[in-house]
């Protein structure tokens, strides 16, 4: 009995499987009828058209609608003309125009147009986009260019300009540029070299030879071309009393180093303390108001007199100097002028009393 009715199921699953598999294999033609929802079967390639109530095919990518499907026969269709493109299924009678990239407005060529793909443009190189249409731009316009003494804060995008920011102290920028932020100044002193033009906002520091520390341009004259650190017995009289008789005034305070002796001990050059520039490196003889500034190493600057100072012995102590000295001469005129005339006036009452 068991046995009975595994067979009589098994029977029944065999004959519900072979009237199925028609059903899910059957291939439809096109046009058809569309289901009771009134959809197609495949939206992507069919489309439903109302005129004759038929499910009917789509053209594909790089072809459009020739003729129109009716009851009897699908849709027709026919490559793109030149100079258009369709990119999807469609059922358009019409393919798409290829647009063009126009280098007047900035544009340049992506992607150029076939049947199946449309032109994509872009902005040309130091341009950004001013008129979007999405995803596609029309027309570009150059970047600002950042003038010197200015450099770019904020880059430059596809779709935004530049922005330009003042080159902060110790930083410059010599060009017209839409790339370039500011540069730091060269470090003269870093590399153990003279500050000889100092950077501005456009222009860069110029550095002069190494400076090796020693007070070599001093010692040139009484010493080989390398001289060493202790000067030999044979030349240190000759070389104490050519310093002795020195201007010193004229020898930068901070050079890195300075000159010591004794009666008993060899010339040496010993390392000189640390000493912050003051007034004591302009402050001197009155022609050192004339001389150029005075070179401070230690810190790479040229320390100058104030120009109120240079001004007041330059245009002012002249003409004072001058005018006391003609109010003297004056002065000692007129003195001369009062004794003549008194001794005149004795002179003319004596002979009256004889």
């Amino acid at each position: 009995m068991i046995l009975r009715t595994v067979s009589g199921v098994l029977t029944v699953r065999i004959f519900l499987a072979i009237m199925v598999q028609p059903v899910e294999n059957m291939v439809y033609t096109l046009p058809y009828t569309p289901d009771s929802d009134g959809s197609c079967r495949n939206k992507t390639a069919e489309y439903y058209n109302p005129d004759v109530n038929l499910c009917c095919s789509k053209c594909t990518s790089g072809t459009r609608r020739k003729v129109v499907c009716s009851s009897t026969s699908d849709t027709a269709c026919e490559p793109c003309p030149s100079d258009q493109y369709s990119g999807t299924f469609n059922y358009f009678p019409k393919c798409f125009r290829c647009p063009k990239c126009s280098a007047d407005k900035g544009l340049k060529y992506v992607q150029k147009c076939s049947s199946t793909t449309k032109t994509q443009c872009a902005c040309q190189t130091g341009m950004y986009c001013i008129l979007d249409q999405h995803p596609d731009c029309k027309e570009c316009s150059s970047y600002t260019y950042c003038k010197p003494g200015h450099g770019v804060s904020v880059e430059g995008t596809a779709e935004s300009d530049v922005e330009c920011a003042s080159c902060p102290n110790g930083t410059f920028s010599d060009q017209h540029s839409y790339t370039q932020i500011c540069q730091h100044h060269t470090d003269c002193v870093s590399q153990g070299r003279d500050v000889q033009t100092y950077g501005t906002a456009t222009t860069d520091a110029v550095c002069g030879p190494k400076v090796n520390g020693r007070l070599v341009s001093i010692l040139q004259t009484t010493t080989p071309p390398s001289p060493p650190t202790t000067m030999p017995p044979s030349v240190e009289e000759h070389t104490t009393s050519s310093l002795q008789s020195m201007d010193m005034s004229t020898v930068p305070t901070t050079l890195g180093s300075k000159l010591t002796s004794s009666p008993s001990d060899p010339l040496v050059i010993a390392p000189m303390e640390e000493k912050s520039p003051g007034v004591d490196l302009w402050i001197g003889k009155y022609r050192q108001l004339y001389s150029p500034p005075v070179r401070d190493h230690s810190r790479g600057l040229n320390i100058s007199p104030p120009s109120s100072l240079v001004y007041l012995h330059r245009f002012v102590v002249p003409p004072l100097l001058y005018l006391s000295v003609v109010g003297a001469i004056g002065g000692v005129m007129f003195l001369l002028l009062i004794i003549g005339t008194i001794i005149y006036k004795k002179g003319n009452a004596l002979e009256l009393n004889t």
